[in-house]
């Protein structure tokens, strides 16, 4: 009886250290994925910024990217 409730009580805690451990491994991921999206938004709002220095229209890069027009306006103004 003993050796069966120390073998469900190991068989616990290595689950549970397993679950942890693919928590600590998503967050980790999450946080690399976090990092290169902000480099490319970073990237983006520079491309955005020259396009609009050069003549180009906050309509015009809008339809091509996707953002408002009241977006790049904003990535023009703030970067």
């Amino acid at each position: 009886m003993k050796e069966k409730i120390d073998k469900d009580i190991a068989e616990t805690i290595s689950k549970e250290e397993l679950l942890w451990g693919n928590l600590i491994d998503t967050l980790n991921e999450l946080k690399e994925v976090e990092d290169k999206q902000n480099k490319l938004v970073n990237k983006r709002n520079k491309t955005i910024k020259s396009l609009y220095k050069y003549g180009k229209s906050a309509t015009l890069i809008s339809e091509i990217s996707s953002l408002s027009r009241q977006t790049v306006h904003k990535v023009v103004k703030n970067s």
